[in-house]
């Protein structure tokens, strides 16, 4: 997936502005995705899995702008699509 923005930072270069004391480990984790998968887990016995395959194979925040979309009737962006998730 390209990146959404040249000003974002992602995984390696985020964990790269952060130090930890030797021994230690510092791991990187998308809340995003995170909070995804843990709805899709639990729609599961209600979708067969739908929402699960969404969150493995598409953009969510994509697919759901799009929703929002038809829904509003009106343009709604990727950016705006996450916080109606939240929401």
């Amino acid at each position: 997936m390209p990146k959404p923005d040249p000003k974002v930072l992602l995984g390696k270069e985020m964990r790269g502005l952060f130090g930890v004391p030797e021994g230690y480990y510092l791991m990187g984790c998308d809340g995003s995705n995170l909070e995804g998968m843990i709805a899709a887990a639990g729609a599961f016995e209600f979708d067969g899995g739908e929402y699960l395959r969404i969150m493995m194979e598409e953009d969510a925040h994509e697919r759901n702008a799009r929703a929002y979309t038809i829904a509003a009737g009106k343009e709604v962006t990727r950016s705006g699509g996450k916080g109606i998730t939240y929401g």
